[in-house]
């Protein structure tokens, strides 16, 4: 019922030549566990499935999933567009990515095709985008962004952290990359740190395991990717209860008159109903197909 935990940090070839072809990528196998773990691969691949795409990657900590997949795309001059609103320490590291290697960065609304095409520089490496956004919960239309991405050829990578792939699935709507910090409702227990990258393309996600996970080298233990499997079997009971509960939560607050604003896209009232309802009837289109 549970895969098993392996602890290993290097695994055994049947012969040298076995080696040989593993370490030239000729063969598959497992080497050595920051190149891949048996008990890592299991979550990879589901949470691969999850989220609809081709190959996932997991990191030890949400940040390092960020930084793995902006180093994959940065280079000195280079430009990155983000959505205004992003995670206060991925705003660290956009900072000093500029700081330190030139890489410039706007924070746009992206709201309209037009005010995001007008941030678009030739130097533009790649659209980041957080949806909803933490904590101001505003919400992008990520097949607006897409849209507009394909037709500069510019990589699009989605924070999905706050939603899981129960109610969004970014690379549906057009997304190159999927980052989550899976400390948060993939865990579930409060007692992991981790992040989790997927994307819909095998061959890129691969470059990314061997260059920037590896060399930087920020990965999961295989004890904190089991602990992450066990909080997937879950996922759907507590999505669905954790909706419920602020629903309930927002329509208790609105009885108070000391309380000037809620911020709450399922409130009829909010800019981002629309694309709220959206996401929350998700499930349901799981459910029935």
């Amino acid at each position: 019922m549970n895969p098993p935990i392996f602890h290993s940090s290097t695994f055994t070839f049947s012969t040298a030549e076995q080696g040989e072809k593993r370490f030239a990528g000729e063969e598959e196998g497992f080497i050595y566990s920051r190149l891949g773990n048996p008990t890592v691969r299991v979550l990879e691949e589901r949470m691969a499935a999850l989220e609809k795409g081709e190959a996932a990657l997991a990191f030890g900590s949400g940040m390092a999933a960020v930084s793995a997949v902006l180093f994959h795309f940065v280079y000195s001059g280079s430009h990155i567009l983000c959505s205004r609103g992003v995670y206060g320490c991925t705003f660290g590291l956009i900072g000093l990515l500029h700081k330190k290697f030139g890489v410039i960065h706007t924070f746009n609304p992206m709201q309209t095709a037009e005010e995001i095409e007008a941030a678009i520089h030739d130097q533009t490496c790649c659209i980041y985008v957080e949806t909803p956004i933490n904590p101001t919960m505003e919400l992008i239309d990520i097949r607006l962004v897409t849209d507009v991405a394909k037709k500069y050829g510019i990589p699009v990578v989605v924070d999905n952290t706050f939603c899981s792939p129960y109610l969004q699935n970014p690379l549906e709507l057009g997304a190159d990359y999927v980052i989550h910090s899976a400390t948060k409702y993939i865990s579930g227990h409060g007692d992991v740190i981790a992040g989790i990258v997927v994307g819909k393309n095998k061959e890129d996600m691969q470059k990314i395991r061997m260059t920037t996970q590896k060399d930087i080298g920020g990965i999961i233990a295989p004890f904190d990717a089991w602990l992450l499997l066990r909080g997937l079997k879950t996922l759907h009971v507590r999505m669905d209860r954790h909706v419920e509960n602020t629903r309930e939560l927002a329509n208790y607050l609105k009885s108070y008159p000391f309380i000037e604003d809620i911020i709450y896209p399922g409130n009829p009232n909010s800019p981002y109903y629309f694309f709220w309802t959206i996401i929350h009837l998700k499930p349901l289109s799981n459910l029935f197909g």
